[in-house]
């Protein structure tokens, strides 16, 4: 019994990746699925049979381990071989993938919290007040969004022409930014976050541009989830006042 790695390419598999995460039970966020499509994949072999796929970001960090049905006793050998790939270190595991959580246990050195996934509820938003406006954002708004938001949001320019930047507005004044990224690996999924202008801060706009965030994406039969840094506290919370909850944790665990 010889197990082996042999690289491949993601598009190839890029459909039997999208199946496997949507089985699980939540969704994973942009931040992680950006470290599934630009990683490093691996069809694992047993023998002459493909069993299985693995895949590594930035050589260092394993963010994808699954065997095939009929296979699954092989577990911890593979495993313990993927983290011979590359340079791993460690991985990061969502806890909605019981699998790859369970062999990353088996011989941590050790545990960090990372982040929050979250899904919005199945509740009604509340009606956009009559002074706030979201829209989308034009190419005249980059220069605005560049200066206040370049932190948060990459590619600019290209998002605007994509149509994933939002610009928020109380009264006519535009006070914070909002993204609508969608999904590469669901259907009508797409992950949301904003931005607020420092001045506007700790007065309740995060939420309300969550909220307007949310329901633009429920208008378009869009699902929205989001993330957020485990130790961002009033990022937590301004998602769970806007009506989202996080049943999912990502875990960065080093071996």
């Amino acid at each position: 019994m010889h197990v082996r790695f042999i690289t491949i390419d993601f598009a190839a598999i890029k459909p039997a990746i999208a199946e496997y995460y949507v089985q699980l039970p939540t969704h994973v966020d942009s931040f992680f699925e950006d470290r599934l499509l630009h990683a490093a994949w691996y069809q694992i072999m047993l023998d002459q049979a493909v069993i299985g796929l693995a895949a590594v970001h930035d050589a260092s960090m394993l963010v994808h381990f699954s065997l095939q049905p009929g296979y699954q006793q092989y577990g911890q050998i593979a495993f313990e071989q993927a983290k011979k790939l590359a340079n791993v270190q460690a991985a990061f595991v969502p806890t909605n993938d019981q699998w790859l959580l369970s062999h990353a246990l088996d011989q941590y050195r050790q545990l960090q919290k990372q982040a929050y996934f979250f899904q919005a509820n199945h509740q009604n938003v509340p009606e956009a007040s009559p002074n706030e406006q979201l829209r989308l954002a034009t190419e005249a708004d980059i220069g605005l969004i560049t200066e206040h938001a370049s932190d948060l949001f990459d590619q600019i320019p290209q998002r605007v022409a994509w149509q994933q930047l939002f610009c928020f507005s109380i009264n006519d004044e535009i006070i914070g930014f909002g993204i609508i990224e969608p999904s590469s690996i669901y259907h009508q999924v797409a992950s949301i976050g904003m931005h607020i202008n420092l001045a506007y801060r700790q007065q309740g706009y995060g939420t309300r541009l969550i909220q307007a965030l949310i329901r633009h994406c429920q208008n378009q039969q869009i699902q929205p989830i989001a993330g957020c840094w485990y130790y961002n506290h009033n990022s937590k919370k301004t998602l769970e006042r806007a009506g989202m909850a996080s049943a999912t944790r990502l875990l960065r665990i080093e071996f």
